[in-house]
């Protein structure tokens, strides 16, 4: 089953697809479609794989998770799945504090950049990825990239099971708050 998901995250890779999941609905939007329901914005952000400024396109996910995503507001995370099959859990109060944007392509051309936090590998970014708005620098938390679907959570705690105890809970707590950010 693992082997089937990357495969298919692998194929919207190229395709420029993408999966809105929740509860017991999926749906696959190509690039197409998302560009006729949504605006495309061109946004300038300081990268924090790179620590310089760079120029996106992309939409506004705030746009998206009100259309596709009903009562978005009352989940607890987003899940985003990407081609390698790394799934990053990012907290619906993240995406109230500030703008976020899902973006297909750098205005400067190549959608990839050298990632300077993993010894300077050159990374493809697509289909899509998940950036913020800032022009200062900062961590890479909750930046995934090759994003191939995002999924909304209602799970209180999607951890509670991996701890029991005082001190369990404490290298949760530091999982939680430090590493699953970008790892």
């Amino acid at each position: 089953m693992k082997y089937l998901t990357l495969l298919l995250l692998a194929t919207q890779l190229l395709a420029q697809e993408i999966i809105f999941s929740h509860e017991t609905k999926s749906q696959k939007f190509t690039l197409a479609t998302l560009q006729k329901e949504f605006k495309e914005n061109e946004i300038e952000i300081m990268e924090p794989h790179e620590s310089k400024l760079r120029s996106y396109v992309g939409f506004l996910t705030k746009e998206i998770f009100e259309k596709e995503f009903k009562n978005w507001k009352q989940a607890t995370f987003f899940e985003f799945v990407c081609a390698d099959g790394y799934k990053l859990k990012v907290p619906i109060k993240e995406f109230m504090k500030r703008n976020s944007y899902l973006v297909f392509k750098a205005k400067e051309g190549d959608f990839s950049l050298i990632n300077t936090l993993q010894n300077n590998e050159k990374v493809s970014l697509g289909p899509f990825y998940l950036i913020w708005e800032t022009k200062k620098k900062e961590k890479a938390n909750y930046w995934p990239y090759q994003v191939g679907e995002i999924k909304l959570l209602r799970e209180k705690n999607p951890y509670a099971k991996l701890y029991k105890g005082k001190k369990t809970k404490r290298g949760y707590e530091l999982y939680t708050s430090k590493c699953i950010k970008c790892h």
